[in-house]
């Protein structure tokens, strides 16, 4: 399905969400949050299927996704349509919103509940068959080795490994 909102509105949309989310109190924050998930990941969706047309503000669309998991983490699992719309954003690693998907993958495992499992092997199984179908560029092989080390490191201590400072 064509995404209905161009690139402008949605930019807009989701900067404002953004803000609010920051803004709000925890309890108000949570209660966007989750009614705001899968209006987002159906846009997330359509913005895929667009193509390099919504490519710029997937970025902001998973920033703001990515905020909605931490400010309402689902009790149990995540919605089905998370790990679809992930699978889809991380298989083209020539996009500029890729790493950030990728950072969503990895920042949404303490809050997956349940769906850890699902996460974790929609992940490797995108990432490992990336260099199947052509060569990785420096940068996504480095961002793809570091996902696959810090989930690596999740499965087995159940977090994900601390950030060192540069």
């Amino acid at each position: 399905a064509p995404c209905p909102l161009g690139n402008d509105l949605l930019s807009a949309t989701a900067e404002l969400m953004l803000t609010t989310l920051r803004a709000a109190p925890p309890a108000l924050a949570s209660a966007l949050a989750a009614e705001c998930t899968q209006p987002l990941l159906r846009t997330l969706e359509a913005a895929l299927a667009e193509g390099p047309n919504l490519e710029a503000v997937q970025v902001q669309l998973l920033h703001l996704l990515q905020q909605c998991m931490r400010a309402h983490a689902p009790s149990n699992a995540l919605p089905p349509a998370f790990v679809r719309c992930l699978e889809g954003g991380l298989r083209d690693p020539t996009t500029v919103a890729w790493p950030h998907w990728v950072s969503l993958a990895l920042g949404t495992l303490p809050f997956a509940g349940e769906s850890v499992p699902s996460v974790a092997v929609a992940t490797i199984a995108t990432i490992a068959e990336l260099p199947q179908r052509e060569v990785l560029p420096a940068p996504a092989l480095g961002t793809a080795l570091h996902a696959l080390h810090d989930l690596t490191h999740f499965c087995i201590f159940g977090r994900l490994p601390p950030r060192q400072q540069p």
